[in-house]
């Protein structure tokens, strides 16, 4: 009988926030290197979400360097400097790998 036992690698937290216009969105990306909870946060044009009917809308954006202490709600008041947030979506990535 085989034992595999499961480890995380890393755990990788992801926000993407959407704008109501492209033109919110591009003022956003002037955002990075602000801090947020005591982080330079990263902001750059969303490239890996799916948009609806393929292309892009150009409305939302990625932000990394995120303390894991900051919430949704902290992050739409701070990216409010841009423009009027739609919508703040978190995705929580595992890498698994067994042994």
């Amino acid at each position: 009988m085989t034992v595999r036992c499961m480890s995380y690698n890393f755990v990788l937290l992801i926000f993407i926030v959407e704008f109501e216009t492209a033109e919110e969105a591009e003022e956003a990306k002037k955002l990075t290197d602000t801090e947020l909870n005591g982080r330079g946060i990263f902001v750059r044009e969303d490239r890996e979400t799916p948009k609806p009917h393929g292309g892009s809308s150009g409305t939302s954006v990625y932000i990394g360097n995120l303390s894991y202490e900051t919430s949704w709600q902290d992050l739409k008041d701070h990216m409010r400097a841009a423009g009027n947030v739609d919508k703040v979506s978190a995705f929580l990535y595992h890498k698994v790998s067994f042994s």
